[in-house]
Order: C-alpha cells, then structure tokens, then sequence
C-alpha cells in the first residue's frame, strides 16, 4: 500500500497541475468577459460623455449666438440713439439759426422804427426850428423893457406888449423873470399852432 499511497498522491498531484492550465484557461476567458464587460462599460461611458460634450458645445454655440444677438441689438439701439442725438442736435442747430434770423429781423425792424422816429424827431425839431425863427421873425424887433426881445411879440397886440413888459420889469428876481419868459413862451407857441 505503500505504493499506492505515493502514487496516489504523485496522481493527484499530476491532475492537479494538469488541471491548473486548463483552470487558467478558464480563468482567462472569463478575465476576457470582465475585460469585454469593462471595454463595453468604457465605450459606453465615452459615448454619454461624448454625447454630454456635444450637448455642451451645442449649449455653449447657442449662448454664444444669444449674445451676439443681444449685443448686435444693443449696438443698433445706440446707434439709432447716437442717430436721435445728432437729429435732436441738427434740429436745435436749424431751430437756433431761426431764432437767430428771427431775432436779427426783429432787431432791424426795432432798429428801422428807432431810425424812424429819429427822423421825425429830427423832422419836429427842424419844424420847431422854423416855427421859433419864425416867430422871431415877427417880433419885429419888439424889445421886453430889459433889452431882450419880447418873443412872438407879432402874434400879442400892443396891450398884451405892454402888461409883458410891467411883469418883467416887476419881478425882483432873475428867477421869477425866467418863469414868466418861459410862461410866455408856452402861451405864444400855443397861439402860433393855433394859426
């Protein structure tokens, strides 16, 4: 028994180690299933973050097209406003310029009345002139008492001649003397206006 025993055992072993190949064997064709499975599982997991890339990209481009939208708008918005801005300054431009022609007829107009009126002012002194030369024309050399000439003596009669010259004569003062001048005056201009 001996024998047997040993050989027993060498037989064992034998298949044993026979048997360890054909184990690996199996072994790495079911490594090559987990090597498959895990290629599959990478291929896969590629494929969705590919898919997760492109959606992202797609996201990222239309985002991208948003804004240039949004800033191509903007822009025409402050290019329409830069347009009202310099419509609003050209219109003020004009607007100013009518005022100012505006102002400068008026000014002319006011200018041409003011040169109007000096002329007849100038016209109403020259008149006013003629009439005093005039009236002393007329006095005819009528003397006031006091070596003056009696202004439009030629329009009073000899009476109204005489009481001028007593009211002259009267006063005390060369104040009171040219009141009643200047009284007398008014009246004979009066009279003479009246002619």
């Amino acid at each position: 028994m001996k024998l047997s025993t040993t050989t027993c055992i060498v037989s064992t072993l034998l298949l044993s180690l026979s048997a360890i190949p054909a184990y690996a064997d199996q072994q790495d064709r079911g490594g090559d299933r987990v090597r498959q499975a895990d290629r599959a599982y990478q291929a896969d997991r590629d494929a969705a973050q590919d898919r997760d890339m492109g959606r992202d990209m797609d996201r990222m481009h239309d985002r991208d097209q948003d804004q240039d939208r949004d800033m191509d708008r903007d822009m025409d918005r402050m290019h329409d406003g830069d347009q009202d801005r310099d419509m609003d300054r050209d219109m003020d431009r004009l607007h100013d310029g009518d005022q100012d022609r505006d102002m400068d007829r008026d000014m002319n107009r006011l200018h041409d009345g003011d040169q109007d009126r000096d002329m007849d002012r100038d016209m109403d002194r020259l008149h006013d002139g003629d009439q005093d030369r005039d009236m002393d024309r007329d006095m005819d050399g009528q003397q006031d008492g006091l070596g003056g000439v009696i202004y439009g003596s030629a329009l009073m009669t000899e009476q109204e001649r005489a009481q001028y010259r007593e009211e002259m004569k009267a006063a005390k003062t060369e104040q009171e003397r040219e009141e009643i001048r200047l009284q007398h005056h008014s009246k004979m201009q009066a009279r003479h206006s009246e002619l």
